[in-house]
């Protein structure tokens, strides 16, 4: 009798186990992946837009970038591009005001993707006149982790040249200069506040805007390896 008992526990004790475990991997399994970087991102399917670098997007609006995307191609040492600098790309073609936002030339694929929170960061920092390289206008809004986007609007024109610009720690431009720099070195934080992988990929970018258009000068790493 003692050991149909036993036996009768030993059985109830297994389907307990099996129905927990099987509950346990249902809920596993309908439960929203936690994403920590771009590839988290890709894997869980979400969406990647083609910017550059290119982002993958968490939620509605909200994105992270491909930090390793922006090291493709010749990236120097720190210190590479030291001898770019603003007052070696100075402009003297000023305007006063700005022109009507054009939003027909909006460059991207889907003009929906262009939010009323966007066109409202943008319709400000218009009315406020250039702020880039003489008559330009280059609006900023943050986009997610490490995540901040940019638009390049010709003053004169109205058109939107560049849309969703991407980059972690933010832009710094000068009215007075078609320097454009991307992580710029006053926003960057100190090496014990970053992720090792952010440390080795990380870059600086150094462009200069030309007849309506980006060209790139420079890139450097923005950690010591």
């Amino acid at each position: 009798m003692r050991i149909h008992t036993k036996r009768l526990f030993l059985w109830v004790f297994l389907l307990v186990v099996i129905g927990f475990l099987a509950f346990f991997g249902i809920e596993l399994q309908n439960r929203e992946p936690i994403i920590r970087t771009f590839d988290d991102c890709v894997i869980a399917g979400k969406r990647v837009v083609e910017s550059i670098p290119r982002r993958c997007e968490i939620s509605e609006g909200q994105f992270i970038v491909d930090i390793k995307g922006v090291t493709r191609g010749d990236v120097g040492e720190v210190g590479t591009c030291s001898t770019y600098v603003f007052e070696n790309y100075t402009v003297d073609n000023f305007l006063k005001g700005s022109a009507v936002i054009d939003y027909g030339t909006y460059p991207g694929e889907k003009k929906e993707e262009l939010s009323n929170d966007v066109k409202s960061v943008i319709a400000k920092e218009v009315a406020k006149g250039p702020n880039f390289s003489g008559y330009y206008v280059v609006p900023s809004w943050g986009c997610g982790t490490l995540c901040q986007e940019s638009a390049i609007i010709n003053g004169k024109t109205g058109k939107i040249l560049i849309f969703g610009f991407a980059s972690q720690y933010g832009i710094e431009i000068k009215k007075d200069s078609k320097l454009f720099i991307v992580n710029p070195k006053k926003n960057i934080p100190s090496e014990n506040q970053v992720s090792s992988e952010e440390r080795s990929t990380l870059t600086r970018s150094y462009y200069v805007l030309e007849n309506d258009r980006f060209n790139l000068l420079c890139r450097e790493f923005v950690y010591k390896k």
